[in-house]
């Protein structure tokens, strides 16, 4: 299966600024359930 995701921009992304450890975590334990 493929999937896209398209989010907002932000200042953030733009920069290349990697998401947080903690931030990182809760996505892939959503993922899983």
């Amino acid at each position: 299966m493929k999937v896209m995701v398209i989010v907002k921009a932000t200042q953030d992304s733009e920069a290349g600024i990697m998401p947080s450890e903690q931030l990182l975590t809760e996505m892939g334990q959503y993922n899983e359930e």
